[in-house]
């Protein structure tokens, strides 16, 4: 199982438990090829392992005592991600946020690569809401400057799927390898959301204004699995 493999407690969380962000640890090199163009397709690499296997079965029977699923996998609450990994909102592409207490030092305006704190802290594959999960999640156009700056400085974000008893399991670190925009009532977003609105998987509050999400832009995110266990699970010790 991914995340699985010991790793050092002192690079991926603080004296307080918090969770540190793989791009905020100095020693740890950089792991990934991810190139900056938005439209360029990324290099031909092998299929990732799919994070999806066996999921079905893994919906029955979820251990109360553990909170583990059948086969010994955890799973959180959102609560307790949001506290490991601290940031607002509950969206598919959550930003970092900078405590006032953290002084995260001088910024050189030359260098392209941005701050950690504009840049993407965790994913949050909401059940139902993206038909080709993980590997390709979709977003309002109102993150493409987020989804820039992780982009093009090659971040590690953790990654978290919903499951039917609406608890969320570590799926890995992806990384941003491309997205595209599309613009409303475009022949992409038609096709996103009518398969959204015939997902199984939930059942839809009749308030959901669906000739306004078919009118809004829409950027289609492409992701990639990160082979690197050194970076492990965030949510170790939970």
């Amino acid at each position: 199982m991914y995340g699985s493999s010991k790793s050092n407690p002192s690079l991926s969380r603080t004296s307080i438990g918090t969770y540190v962000p793989p791009h905020r640890r100095e020693s740890l090199p950089p792991t990934s090829e991810t190139t900056a163009s938005t439209v360029s397709n990324p290099p031909s690499r092998a299929s990732s392992p799919d994070p999806y296997a066996n999921t079905p079965a893994a919906f029955s029977r979820v251990s109360r005592r553990n909170n583990s699923l059948k086969d010994g996998r955890k799973t959180y609450t959102f609560q307790q991600i949001r506290e490991r990994i601290p940031a607002p909102g509950s969206q598919t592409f959550v930003q970092a946020v900078r405590s006032r207490e953290e002084n995260p030092g001088p910024v050189d305006p030359l260098v392209p690569k941005p701050p950690w704190w504009k840049t993407i802290c965790r994913i949050m594959v909401h059940l139902g809401m993206h038909p080709a999960a993980p590997e390709e999640l979709w977003t309002r156009v109102h993150n493409r400057a987020l989804l820039e700056a992780s982009l093009t400085s090659q971040a590690k974000i953790p990654l978290f799927v919903e499951l039917l008893n609406r608890r969320w399991e570590f799926k890995g670190h992806y990384e941003i390898t491309r997205y595209e925009i599309f613009k409303g009532l475009s022949e992409e977003v038609k096709v996103f959301i009518e398969s959204r609105k015939e997902s199984k998987l939930w059942k839809w509050p009749e308030t959901v204004n669906w000739n306004e999400l078919l009118m809004t832009d829409w950027a289609r995110v492409e992701l990639r699995l990160v082979e690197d266990q050194s970076l492990g699970n965030p949510m170790e010790g939970m």
